[in-house]
């Protein structure tokens, strides 16, 4: 989830938005830097990160799909449509009067050491015109996600790049709880391998973890009910490159 949000008051107004609405959008719009171009967030974990009920983050989600904000999937992952893609690309959401284009790295770099005169150097980026639809905090905070993205496409994932791998083990035991699902008891060297591995393979992985557990819910199959009484685990979603593919495509999920 994105730590910085811009609040455009003019375009909330205009197109009767509250905070927790605009905030919802941008996050979808953020979560939705994958292959499929949609948010796997859990409608849970994005309640949590606005802090709200479940009722209420379900009548924010469709007061968007109605107003043609965002759309479901056919998998139910939300994403957004061009209607809110025009409204944060608008030259009054990032002020090209302020910085043109994007700095290179470093004048990044020169930027962080230089000791700020007007408040937080991070809360000046998000004034910066948009590149490819995309403002520059924006882009830095994909980059500082659990993807490096050029490290990616080079292929050399360092151990620096990696998130805290613990986050995969501590979602998935928050989750195997309520569903009544084994957990993982100790991250051996083996999980780390597989999870490295998944990492890099993966456009965002992290993304499409949450979009895993989100379908289970949606699969009576997973959760045990088959003439095998098998059960999802955490070592099936991470055992290869296609196991937790076909559960985000629905492949299991109830008639």
């Amino acid at each position: 989830m994105k730590r910085y949000i811009t609040l455009d008051m003019e375009a909330m107004n205009e197109h009767n938005l509250n905070m927790n609405e605009w905030v919802l959008l941008d996050n979808i719009y953020f979560l939705s830097n994958n292959e499929y171009h949609a948010c796997y967030a859990s409608k849970d974990s994005l309640r949590k990160y606005l802090g709200i009920s479940n009722g209420k983050i379900y009548q924010i989600i469709d007061k968007l799909i109605l107003e043609k904000f965002i759309i479901k999937t056919d998998l139910g992952h939300l994403k957004v449509t061009k209607k809110w893609i025009n409204i944060i690309t608008k030259d009054n959401n990032c002020n090209e009067n302020n910085i043109a284009r994007e700095p290179n790295e470093d004048a990044l770099q020169k930027m962080e050491k230089q000791p700020s005169k007007n408040g937080d150097t991070l809360q000046k980026m998000e004034n910066m015109s948009p590149k490819n639809g995309k403002c520059t905090l924006q882009k830095m905070e994909t980059k500082k996600e659990y993807l490096k993205g050029e490290n990616k496409e080079r292929g050399d994932i360092r151990e620096s790049d990696l998130p805290d791998l613990s986050f995969f083990t501590d979602k998935w035991n928050e989750f195997a709880e309520e569903f009544g699902l084994q957990k993982v008891l100790k991250l051996t060297s083996g999980r780390k391998a597989k999870l490295k591995k998944r990492i890099k393979d993966a456009k965002n992985f992290y993304n499409a973890f949450e979009g895993v557990l989100e379908n289970v819910k949606f699969s009576n199959f997973l959760q045990g009910q088959n003439n095998k009484n098998w059960k999802i685990d955490f070592d099936w979603i991470i055992a290869n490159d296609t196991n937790y593919v076909k559960v985000i495509e629905g492949k299991y999920n109830n008639a």
